[in-house]
């Protein structure tokens, strides 16, 4: 006899959570909620489904493994937005890739300095050890959403005023580059992996240290194969979606 009554029960609880997660997700894309805006407390939502609480819960979790959604401990339940498509492939540029989804990135320059060559970097950028390098970080936000920091290494010499190219550019190394009379260049390599954000990154971000990014180191080259810069980014992993794509 308790066989079949538990049967049913667990039946219904998974229906329930199933039908509140696909009740939220629907409203997630008519837009009924804003980027970051609060879901209802788990209590509330429980009352006005006439379940438990955990049920309620459980379909949170569902959504937050599904992107949609984050939990963070003692705050509650937040959306997240819908994660935007980034193609790596041999051409990436942020910001055409993001276009052709209707979605405008606007890049700022956080930081900008000279330094000399580490021994490694020296040799991804084909350079003597000791040589100059510019450092530069840029933001890369759409309206008022931060979606990455990267910080750009470039030979010093070989472009000798790139930060003030690269402002009046508006904050583009497609245009930067260009000024110098480099048409084109593509990406030799890109290392993806995940981790939780530096301070820094965290606060640029707009994200909790206890949030990971999806990080990746690149090299760029020119169409002639020549090493062009070095590129470690820290992407919000709630907001962007890798795409390794052959050209």
């Amino acid at each position: 006899m308790s066989d079949e009554i538990t049967a049913p029960r667990a039946q219904n609880a998974t229906t329930a959570w199933r039908r509140i997660a696909d009740e939220l997700a629907a409203a997630f894309a008519r837009g009924d909620f804003s980027d970051g805006a609060a879901l209802p407390p788990a209590q509330d939502l429980a009352r006005t489904h006439g379940v438990h609480r955990h049920t309620v819960r459980q379909a949170y979790i569902h959504l937050q493994e599904q992107g949609f959604i984050t939990i963070r401990r003692g705050a509650g339940a937040f959306y997240t937005g819908l994660r935007l498509p980034y193609r790596i492939g041999r051409r990436v540029r942020l910001r055409d890739n993001l276009r052709a989804h209707n979605v405008t990135v606007v890049g700022r320059i956080v930081n900008s300095t000279r330094v000399t060559s580490t021994a490694a970097l020296a040799l991804e950028l084909a350079i003597k050890p000791g040589a100059p390098v510019w450092r530069i970080d840029i933001l890369n936000s759409t309206k008022d959403l931060a979606l990455s920091l990267s910080r750009h290494h470039a030979c010093a010499t070989a472009f000798p005023d790139l930060p003030m190219r690269l402002a009046a550019a508006g904050g583009s190394f497609t245009a930067a580059f260009q000024s110098y009379g480099l048409e084109d260049y593509e990406r030799r390599s890109t290392h993806i992996t995940a981790r939780l954000p530096s301070l820094e990154e965290a606060s640029a971000l707009g994200i909790l240290p206890s949030e990971p990014v999806l990080a990746t180191h690149a090299l760029d080259v020119t169409s002639a194969g020549e090493p062009l810069q070095a590129v470690d980014a820290a992407f919000r992993g709630d907001r962007i979606e890798l795409r390794v794509e052959t050209d």
